[in-house]
């Protein structure tokens, strides 16, 4: 199923959603090609697909009290396409997950609270690079790595 919706989701099917999600598409042949095109011969494979991510996918938030998930597959299949999404944080991280973890990287997603209100708002995916975790926050202007303050209420989604 390429598009999930779930109306006022709560976090344990959101991890589900999103576990599922991630697993079904890292094995995907146009997941893999795509993300083998972008890494290309870079040595910095995980900042080639981050910026990827990040410069060509446009992020636009899901309606207010809805929470629409966007398989990979179906992105990258759009994409090949001609055609652009315009992703929220959990399909931008999904996407670079999935890539990543396509090229044998190991990836993880992780939801946070921002406000420290008691509700995840906001996730951003994490891969392990020989320097550990590193986070990847493809929805903002953040470099690769940062993690901002506000991120230290999170739960991790394998």
């Amino acid at each position: 199923m390429p598009i999930e919706i779930v109306k006022g989701a709560d976090i344990s099917e959101v991890q589900r959603q999103l576990s599922k999600m991630l697993h079904e598409s890292i094995p995907d042949q146009s997941v893999r090609a795509l993300a083998e095109q972008v890494a290309g011969y870079s040595k910095d494979k995980i900042g080639a697909i981050f910026d990827f991510v990040h410069d060509t996918f446009p992020y636009s938030p899901d309606p207010k009290g809805w929470e629409l998930f966007v398989l990979p597959i179906k992105v990258v299949s759009d994409y090949n396409s001609g055609i652009v999404r315009h992703l929220d944080c959990d399909d931008k991280s999904l996407l670079v997950s999935a890539m990543l973890g396509a090229l044998g990287y190991q990836t993880r997603i992780v939801l946070v609270d921002t406000n420290g209100g008691g509700q995840i708002n906001h996730a951003l995916a994490e891969v392990n690079s020989p320097l550990g975790w590193i986070y990847l926050d493809t929805t903002r202007d953040f470099p690769l790595g940062f993690l901002h303050r506000s991120y230290e209420n999170k739960v991790v989604v394998n």
